[in-house]
């Protein structure tokens, strides 16, 4: 059997690390219903989804209890997937194919029958497409809902002008007081001009007893 190709997975890490949210891997897509339809779609764009098709076909093999559902469809599988010629055929070393080939005619069916072509598909599929899958449609994915996100954020509008108000004064509802009372009513009354004492009449009254006072007392001085 060749070696299974490996490379690094580091460009996987790179994208996971350059996405605010991290990138599935490869088991969590095809545990995702929808992450896997889409994963599937993508294959068919580009002309390789069998190789997705046979590791959903042997996850399901190996969750059947029923003996019988499991002889069976571990035959489905090796006519659809791995027998010379099949409609949907995978690559994977002559050797293993023919252990395969072998197990079905003689009805030796187990768990592991697959395990081999699971595994080598699996690397081919994670190291190649999967990559691929996750630059130009995950990735991109994320980034336009990032993209949609800040779009749809609100944008700050310029507070309008403010307009002119006039301010009404506060009107107590208290009862005024008895001196504020009185306050108001002084201000509220006409101011009257003070009338000048006028002392005019008054000496003309007086004017008369005054030289009749004068004369006696002038008369008495002589007279003594």
């Amino acid at each position: 059997m060749a070696a299974v190709p490996g490379t690094s997975s580091s460009s996987s890490s790179s994208l996971r690390d350059s996405a605010s949210v991290p990138l599935p891997t490869f088991a969590q897509v095809l545990d995702d219903v929808i992450l896997c339809e889409q994963f599937r779609r993508y294959l068919v764009s580009q002309y390789c989804d069998e190789s997705l098709e046979f590791l959903l076909a042997v996850r399901e093999f190996k969750q059947l209890e029923d003996e019988e559902h499991r002889k069976a469809k571990a035959v489905s599988i090796w006519e659809t997937f791995v027998k010379a010629g099949s409609p949907h055929e995978i690559s994977f070393d002559a050797p293993d194919k023919r252990a395969i080939d072998a197990a079905i005619a003689d009805d030796n069916i187990t768990l592991s029958i697959f395990d081999v072509a699971q595994a080598f598909t699996e690397s081919l599929l994670r190291n190649d497409s999967f990559n691929r899958f996750l630059t130009t449609e995950l990735q991109g994915s994320t980034d336009s809902a990032r993209r949609s996100v800040r779009l749809r954020l609100p944008t700050r509008q310029p507070a309008p002008p403010s307009a002119t108000t006039t301010t009404t004064p506060a009107v107590s509802s208290a009862p005024p007081s008895a001196t504020a009372t009185a306050a108001a009513i002084a201000a509220a009354k006409p101011a009257v001009p003070s009338q000048q004492r006028s002392y005019g009449p008054v000496l003309l009254l007086a004017a008369p007893f005054v030289v009749i006072v004068a004369l006696k007392i002038v008369t008495w001085l002589l007279s003594s």
